[in-house]
């Protein structure tokens, strides 16, 4: 009954004239569900992006900063200007050109290596500026659209695995092996999974949110979440790393594949990430 009366009021409501959530066959409770259950699907990245970046000589707490400040102004741009409801941040494969490949591996320091990242971004929003990337979107198969989704979904699943310790990489030849099933994070792990592929069957409302909440709490008695000395902190300083960009460095013609591979991945990761998950919330094809 509480749910019917706020939904009504809501409809009316400046939430419906700005975003259509009705119109779209959502309601305000799904709406807060679905961002609770993608913040901390996504929250993961807070940690693992900075440890990236601090690999290539970073400061790893200016890095939390800014990484925790792009989602937010990312996600809320694609909000207001956009009407989707997509979580926008820094990804993985950017973090690690930049902190693994070209700082850790190639030498480069950290600030050409983002100056390489963002000249890349660059490019990317001329090509969708000029619709080049409409071209090259609508030349490419259904097909590989759908199996670019899939690869998508299934690296994201190998992060998690490894993160758990179901699956190890070989020290030798890097191959995935089958890791411990019965070290603590892998039980907590592999609770989480199976009681949200449980839920996800019984369609339950907020599976996803469930299974996340039930696998946390487990995890505190068997050591594996570590609750925060205190809940409420100030903010790292941006200074080190405010301002330190060598966009100059990275014209360097010795560092041009990079930006070209950046530009590769962040194209291919459209063609698979945004179709499906615009298939899933019904707001894109």
């Amino acid at each position: 009954m509480a749910d019917n009366t706020l939904n009504s009021s809501a409809q009316g409501s400046w939430l419906e004239r700005r975003f259509a959530l009705y119109s779209r066959g959502s309601t305000l409770r799904t709406e807060c569900l679905a961002g609770i259950t993608g913040f901390l699907a996504a929250a993961y990245l807070l940690v693992v992006i900075p440890g990236l970046l601090a690999v290539g000589g970073m400061d790893k707490g200016a890095a939390t900063t800014g990484t925790i400040l792009v989602f937010v102004g990312g996600t809320l741009l694609m909000a207001f200007y956009a009407n989707l409801p997509f979580i926008v941040g820094p990804g993985i494969g950017g973090s690690v050109l930049v902190g693994v490949t070209l700082a850790g591996s190639e030498g480069i320091g950290w600030q050409v290596g983002l100056g390489i990242a963002c000249w890349s971004g660059i490019l990317f929003f001329l090509l969708t500026k000029f619709g080049l990337r409409e071209v090259v979107t609508r030349s490419v198969p259904q097909s590989i659209k759908l199996g670019l989704t899939a690869s998508i979904g299934l690296f994201v699943a190998v992060l998690g695995f490894r993160n758990a310790g179901l699956v190890l990489a070989n020290a030798k030849t890097n191959a995935l092996m089958l890791g411990d099933f019965l070290s603590p994070g892998a039980l907590v792990a592999l609770c989480g999974l199976f009681l949200a592929i449980a839920l996800q069957a019984r369609k339950i409302p907020g599976s996803i949110l469930w299974a996340i909440l039930f696998a946390t709490l487990v995890g505190i008695p068997m050591g594996v979440t570590r609750l925060p000395g205190s809940f409420i902190d100030m903010p790292h300083s941006l200074t080190p790393v405010l301002g330190q960009i060598d966009m100059l460095g990275a014209l360097n013609i010795a560092f041009l594949p990079f930006p070209v591979c950046v530009l590769r991945f962040r194209v291919l990761f459209h063609h698979g990430h945004y179709p499906g998950s615009g298939r899933r919330s019904g707001s894109a094809g």
